[in-house]
């Protein structure tokens, strides 16, 4: 009698999102791209958590999973314009990355991940006019999974941690003034950003952070605002990241830890575990 095979089982990628007002800004200048949606321009967040799941790796027919975080820099004008502006373009932007990633080329996806982020800054500068705006700018971290390898993109503070085992690491880099306030001497001071999206492209080159490298089951990803990193340090972060497998524990958790604590800006956070 011939025996039926089993079918070998695919890891899943599991996923939560939440963006919350906090408790000091009367609105909410962060968006998200999430599951293929992003949210309206003004706006108060998610209303909840939202939740998403896929098979992994992916095969070149499926296009790669995108998740990103965009937080409309406080101070300027229509800063919640700015993210709305970003998320949309990403949003656009998948609709093409099939292309891309058809054949399993590294290179071409990191360039097409390059010309998003350029893309999405020419889109917000340009949306200074459309919405008699000055200065509207934005700050971006993203995550693009694709064939067991992950992406992860940034310009500006937004951040992107990586739980690996006991070991919480910093993924995306700052663009921001604080080396030069360290070598100062200068401490508990916010630093400034030194690049964010939505500069004039004709007298300033965005300059993209990314890296690429294999994902692995137990995995646990996090895309947030500085709204939860200025509010909850890097231990506590770590703490609540390994203390659930349930993305959605965690990310409820993280924005409660983050409104306990003070929460003086919005509080964007995506947990994808593999």
């Amino acid at each position: 009698m011939k025996q039926k095979r089993e079918k070998k089982q695919e890891n899943q990628l599991y996923a939560a999102c939440c963006s919350d007002r906090g408790i000091i800004r009367g609105n909410n200048e962060d968006n998200i791209y999430f599951d293929g949606k992003y949210l309206e321009a003004e706006s108060s967040g998610t209303d909840g958590i939202l939740r998403a799941s896929y098979n992994v790796p992916l095969k070149s027919d499926d296009g790669g999973i995108l998740f990103a975080v965009f937080d409309g820099i406080g101070g300027s004008q229509c800063g919640e314009y700015a993210s709305f502006i970003a998320a949309h373009t990403a949003d656009a932007f998948c609709s093409m990355i099939l292309d891309a990633v058809a054949g399993d080329d590294r290179k071409l996806i990191t360039a097409s991940l390059d010309m998003l982020y350029e893309d999405m800054n020419i889109a917000v500068f340009h949306g200074n006019r459309e919405y008699n705006a000055v200065d509207m700018g934005t700050t971006a971290v993203s995550l693009f999974f694709y064939a067991g390898r992950a992406w992860c993109s940034n310009v500006g503070d937004s951040r992107c941690y990586l739980l690996r085992g006991d070991e919480l690491y910093r993924i995306s880099t700052d663009h921001t003034t604080e080396e030069a306030l360290n070598a100062l001497g200068f401490r508990g001071i916010k630093p400034q950003l030194t690049q964010c999206v939505g500069m004039d492209p004709d007298n300033t080159r965005i300059i993209v952070s990314q890296k690429d490298f294999p994902f692995a089951r137990g995995d646990v990803f996090l895309l947030c605002s500085d709204g939860l990193t200025d509010m909850v340090k890097e231990s506590q972060i770590r703490e609540i990241l390994s203390g659930t497998d349930d993305p959605e524990a965690c990310a409820a958790a993280l924005t409660e830890a983050a409104r306990k604590n003070g929460g003086r800006d919005n509080i964007t956070v995506i947990v994808i575990r593999i």
